[in-house]
């Protein structure tokens, strides 16, 4: 046994540097909570990670936000090819399913609801109506018929017959009709008017899309074409306040508080699995190394 003793510095140094740094690693996580004897409290407890969770999570998020996801970064990736071909596909997809092939008056109800649709047309009938009656009350009733007298007058009726029907005739003609008029509309033509739009309206929330998008000559790839347009405005001019509305660092920052602390360990133990392996394996190596040399001593 004693040719075998020289073994035994080298050997012992590989299992205390490895026990060692094995033990290192796990108080990395653990013991999860603070252990107390008595009313003092057993140094290196919690683990390093569960003691500083909260600084972790800070530290990860301003690394994400400042180095990862930074504007540059996110702006190149959203106008790459195949993301913005992508997003502007599946925008004209939506946009078909939700348009095409329907009339104008289900597209308001797939977006509004039934309820609010019938309340914003209601309110744009009502709307449309008094902005008309608004102008015919402030038109010139007397001047557009006195107008429209003498001018039947003149092509209808010869001379000597004109002349039976002297101005003041004709002013009290167009002054009866014109009062009559204005009390007309007092009286009913708020609901003729109304009656009139609500037929137009009732006839346009009938029109199917596809009618409307053809007279406005708007073809599904002039469409699609619009909606990369706007894709690239929105991404160019808005995404430095949308990136700063969301706030990267403080989602990452909370939702790692938040998490348990061995779910954090199996994240962390997942991500760098490998190199904490490697730690491991190196303390038991500097161990071996230490032993080798405590034999040339």
């Amino acid at each position: 046994m004693q040719q075998f003793s020289f073994l035994l510095p080298p050997l012992l140094g590989l299992f205390v540097g490895y026990v060692t740094n094995s033990l290192a690693v796990r108080m990395l996580f653990r013991p999860y909570r603070a252990l107390y004897l008595w009313k003092l409290r057993i140094p290196f407890t919690p683990g390093v990670i569960p003691k500083r969770q909260k600084d972790l999570g800070v530290a990860m998020g301003n690394m994400i936000q400042n180095h990862l996801l930074t504007a540059t970064s996110i702006r190149k990736r959203l106008l790459s090819p195949d993301v913005r071909s992508a997003i502007v596909e599946q925008a004209t997809s939506l946009l078909r399913y939700e348009i095409f092939d329907r009339s104008t008056g289900e597209v308001l109800e797939r977006i509004a609801g039934t309820a609010d649709a019938v309340r914003i047309k209601d309110q744009a009938t009502e709307w449309i109506a008094s902005r008309i009656l608004n102008h015919l009350q402030r038109i010139d009733l007397y001047a557009l018929l006195h107008e429209e007298v003498n001018s039947f007058l003149s092509e209808h009726l010869d001379s000597l017959t004109a002349l039976l029907f002297g101005s003041d005739a004709i002013d009290a003609l167009v002054r009866s009709a014109e009062q009559k008029m204005r009390n007309r509309l007092e009286s009913d033509g708020e609901a003729y008017v109304r009656a009139l739009i609500v037929a137009e309206v009732d006839a346009l929330l009938g029109v199917r899309t596809d009618e409307i998008l053809v007279k406005a000559e708007l073809t599904e790839a002039r469409i699609s074409e619009s909606i990369g347009e706007a894709y690239d405005r929105i991404i160019e001019s808005s995404l430095l306040n949308l990136i700063s509305a969301i706030d990267v660092a403080a989602i990452v920052e909370n939702e790692i508080i938040q998490m348990d602390v061995r779910e954090l360990e199996t994240l962390i133990i997942s991500i760098m699995k490998r190199e904490l392996r490697e730690i491991i394996n190196l303390g038991g190596l500097i161990g071996l190394i230490l032993g080798l040399l405590s034999l040339a001593a």
